[in-house]
């Protein structure tokens, strides 16, 4: 399973590890917030040296609640830390987290690689966009919008209703000649703290979409309210989920915390040889 993103491959035969920067000081897990172009860099090497080969970079929070952010607003946050990264590790594939096709198309200068777009393309215009980029999409599944997706979402049967999302925004997409898809179910995006327990324990059924599954569940509420703690007492939690996710499908992970994701992987590919 070969992705192209912007030229460079993504071999996902291997599970791979999606390093998360935060730009945005709105974030759920403060630690994972980067406030200086310093501790940028500093966050983005600590991911490599961890095992990351994707970078994945956004300027506004996404959590429940949280208030959308202009695109001028973004290319104000993310244009400045994507040139210092493209500079400092010129071969790293570099995934931004927006909507807005503005953004990416200002950032092309930096031979961006994926679109990581919470909003499964609402701006049409995104989907153009995409038809004449050679960026690999990440197409996630959300209900509402951030500022009440988490006000009562209720579902007949989830896992059912998500394959029909996903295989209608798969359609669209193709027919715009966008090939190089990864769907992520969107943990929390609307969903009870059962649901995401569901999806998960169900994963496999997503391969009939015949696409690489990104899990995005780093130190999310799911993890640290059912275990009575906090984000930042969640990474155990965090990887014992991973661990789940790899063995029920999952080809890529997004994380915080790059180290602990890169040993489940090693754990996983061991068991894998027998």
């Amino acid at each position: 399973m070969i992705i192209n993103c912007n030229s460079k491959l993504l071999d996902l035969s291997t599970p791979k590890i999606m390093g998360i920067i935060n730009l945005s000081t709105d974030s759920f897990y403060a630690e994972g917030s980067s406030h200086s172009l310093k501790d940028t860099l500093t966050k983005v090497e600590k991911h490599i040296m961890d095992g990351a080969e994707i970078i994945d970079i956004g300027a506004a929070s996404s959590r429940p609640g949280s208030i959308p952010k202009s695109a001028k607003d973004e290319l104000k946050i993310l244009k400045p830390a994507i040139k210092e990264i493209r500079q400092n590790f010129p071969e790293i594939l570099l995934s931004i987290d927006s909507y807005h096709p503005e953004v990416f198309e200002d950032l092309m200068e930096f031979e961006i690689n994926i679109v990581n777009d919470i909003s499964a393309f609402e701006n049409e215009g995104l989907l153009q966009w995409l038809s004449t980029s050679n960026c690999a999409y990440v197409l996630m599944h959300k209900k509402g919008s951030t500022q009440n997706m988490q006000n009562n979402p209720s579902y007949t049967n989830i896992k059912l209703e998500l394959i029909s999302f996903f295989k209608t925004k798969l359609r669209a997409l193709k027919s715009y000649g966008v090939q190089d898809i990864i769907i992520d179910p969107g943990y929390g995006f609307g969903k009870t703290l059962d649901n995401n327990y569901e999806i998960l324990q169900g994963l496999e059924v997503f391969k009939i979409l015949d696409c690489p599954i990104l899990t995005g569940i780093s130190r999310k509420s799911m993890i640290y309210k059912l275990l009575d703690c906090d984000s930042k007492e969640a990474l155990n939690g965090t990887s014992a989920l991973h661990m789940i996710a790899l063995t029920k499908g999952s080809k890529l992970l997004r994380v915080h915390d790059a180290l602990q994701a890169s040993q489940c992987i090693k754990l996983y590919s061991k068991l894998q040889e027998f």
